[in-house]
């Protein structure tokens, strides 16, 4: 979510229970809007990691049909919400817009995929994420909005986690941060499988992706299957 002065203000909650998040959420008044859908998210970087030392991120990406570019400045933690300049815009031409981005220097850095369900109330948005690395909340929003929302689903500050995804997933694993061989079809919902499962699916040898062919399929995606729709 982007704020009249291009700034996200967000936190980001790990949750246990998919089903009770989403059931707090309507009880606070949320809404949901559409359905799960599968983000596919490719980040990228010059060969000398200069956006990710300077704590900025440019990422392309992918819903269904559907494919935006971003730039994330570098974050401040502001009462413990996360607080960045976000610039962002549909792209109409993926393919192209990879050649541009590969012509100008940069290179696919990290992929990362999720299951995401958004709902919504007023000017807050809260999504839920499941992700190959556990489940999550997160609200975006004006921080005293986020505040007044934040007891009535039963957390505080001290829940809040100021990592990204991306600065999670790299604490205990190398390569793309992925669900395993073939995806997920996000109509299915998420995966019935156990954590120690999905932990054996997201090691990998150092130096080597989850899943080495998806990593460069998603370099340049073809165009999405019939039916199926990846910083902070």
């Amino acid at each position: 979510m982007v704020t009249a002065n291009d700034r996200e203000i967000e936190v980001k909650i790990a949750i246990r229970d998919l089903a009770g998040a989403a059931a707090a959420l309507r009880r606070a008044g949320f809404e949901k809007v559409g359905r799960c859908v599968h983000e596919r998210n490719q980040l990228y970087d010059f060969p000398d990691g200069r956006l990710r030392k300077a704590g900025c991120a440019l990422r392309l990406r992918t819903v269904g049909k559907e494919t935006v570019l971003t730039f994330k400045g570098k974050k401040k933690i502001v009462a413990g919400m996360k607080v960045r300049e976000e610039l962002e815009t549909g792209i109409a031409d993926p393919r192209t817009m990879m050649l541009i981005l590969r012509r100008a220097g940069l290179e696919p850095a990290f992929f990362y995929e999720k299951l995401r369900t958004t709902f919504a109330k007023s000017r807050l948005t809260a999504v839920i994420d499941h992700t190959p690395i556990g489940d999550f909340l997160e609200l975006e929003g004006e921080p005293a909005a986020i505040d007044a929302e934040i007891p009535a689903l039963g957390y505080s500050r001290r829940d809040f986690i100021k990592e990204s995804y991306v600065e999670l997933f790299r604490k205990a694993h190398t390569g793309d941060m992925v669900f395993g061989e073939g995806g997920v079809d996000p109509r299915e919902g998420p995966p019935a499988r156990s954590k120690k499962a999905q932990r054996r699916r997201l090691t990998a040898p150092a130096g080597r992706p989850p899943n080495p062919a998806l990593r460069t399929r998603t370099q340049v995606p073809p165009p999405p299957r019939s039916g199926r729709p990846k910083n902070g």
